[in-house]
């Protein structure tokens, strides 16, 4: 008898080829869609731990548009007055696509590839510009406030943590007349805001080279307002009493817009995703049940010289899930790939825990469909198995 009496890997290459393929983009599928499925509880604890969700309003400060020159330098002095007044603290961010070569650094070679920007400019690297209040708001102690200035001899900068195998505190960056000065590192996945939206314009650290804002000169898009002893709604309430055309608005506000949003997208993928796997469990079981007609004469003569089910069913379950094994072992790696490429790259912090349970979801399919076929083989009669018989 064959060494592999179903699936014979050489005279069955187009069925063996197919289950290959259909195993393959089945893990890659099930992986996004668990990612789709962890989406909005990932997205909102990730912005929970990133903004003053609690108690920050955001104004959106770009509104030339709106305002001429003038009202716009009146209300920014207005914003002023109100946050020194009231002893709030804010922060503020002001990102500059920057050529690497400037830098004299391969930008390429630090990017987070699984960024869409990156990708459509590798050569950048964005310099961002943001003033001491944002230190403080994430943690960093060891800078003093009077050091976080640009017109110091050595401009201070902090680098992402992608540039931490290469520099070290200490080093200088030569500028044309500039010298930048590395003054630390800051963590993996540290977020920061570059634009009129908390969640369409938010961004990670990670490959950034981040120095100070001088908040009199450079252009900014937004402040964030926030305040550990005034209440969030008389802090908003404030916000728009004053500084109305800025549009203020609570973090939660925006989650909560951006959320109900995706929930119309995710119940169309969901839909879509029980299409492809309905779809597969069929093409599979059809595969299977075609494999064990093709060789029922075989399966008959197995049986008639003393075989029996229970090594009729670990000869079908071995030869079967060589395929699939093999196929697992090459799609890890892609689907791990796709991963971060996905617009799911600063929430999916468990990865790999996503791989490895997209692919106990899938063998436990592929478990029932094999048991489901593997009943079939019990109904055939002798007759049908071996045929030759007369009524």
């Amino acid at each position: 008898m064959n060494k592999f009496l179903f699936f014979n890997l050489k005279k069955d290459k187009i069925f063996n080829i197919l289950i290959f393929l259909m195993v393959f983009l089945w893990i890659i599928v099930f992986n996004q869609m668990i990612n789709i499925l962890t989406f909005e509880k990932n997205y909102s604890n990730n912005y929970r731990e990133n903004m003053p969700i609690d108690n920050g309003v955001f104004l959106r400060l770009n509104t030339q548009d709106i305002l001429s020159e003038k009202e716009l330098k009146e209300n920014k002095d207005n914003l002023t007055s109100f946050i020194n007044e009231n002893k709030i603290n804010y922060f503020t961010a002001n990102r500059i696509p920057i050529p690497g070569s400037i830098f004299n650094i391969d930008a390429k070679k630090y990017k987070s590839f699984f960024k869409s920007e990156s990708l459509a400019r590798p050569d950048f690297i964005n310099y961002v510009q943001v003033n001491y209040g944002y230190l403080d708001y994430l943690g960093i102690d060891y800078l003093e406030k009077e050091k976080w200035n640009k017109d110091n001899e050595n401009i201070p900068i902090l680098m992402g943590d992608n540039y931490k195998k290469d520099y070290k505190i200490g080093d200088k960056i030569k500028v044309d007349k500039y010298t930048l000065e590395v003054n630390g590192f800051l963590e993996r996945g540290e977020m920061y805001i570059d634009g009129p939206s908390p969640i369409n314009y938010s961004e990670i650290f990670d490959d950034a080279i981040v120095g100070p804002i001088n908040l009199k000169e450079d252009i900014i898009n937004y402040l964030v307002i926030y305040s550990d002893e005034i209440p969030l709604l008389e802090l908003q309430n404030s916000a728009n009493v004053l500084f109305n055309k800025f549009n203020p608005k609570t973090f939660d506000i925006h989650l909560q817009e951006f959320l109900s949003n995706i929930d119309k997208e995710n119940s169309l993928l969901k839909l879509t995703f029980i299409f492809i796997t309905i779809l597969n469990l069929i093409i599979i079981n059809s595969i299977i049940l075609l494999k064990i007609i093709k060789n029922k004469k075989n399966i008959g003569i197995y049986y008639s010289v003393g075989g029996n089910n229970r090594l009729i069913f670990k000869m079908i379950i071995k030869e079967f899930f060589l395929i699939v094994i093999f196929s697992t072992l090459l799609a890890i790696p892609v689907t791990y790939k796709l991963s971060l490429m996905s617009v799911f790259f600063f929430v999916n912090n468990n990865r790999i825990k996503n791989i490895i349970l997209a692919i106990f979801l899938l063998y436990f399919c592929i478990g029932i469909i094999t048991f489901i076929s593997l009943k079939f083989i019990n109904k055939l009669t002798t007759k049908d198995l071996i045929g030759g018989f007369r009524e």
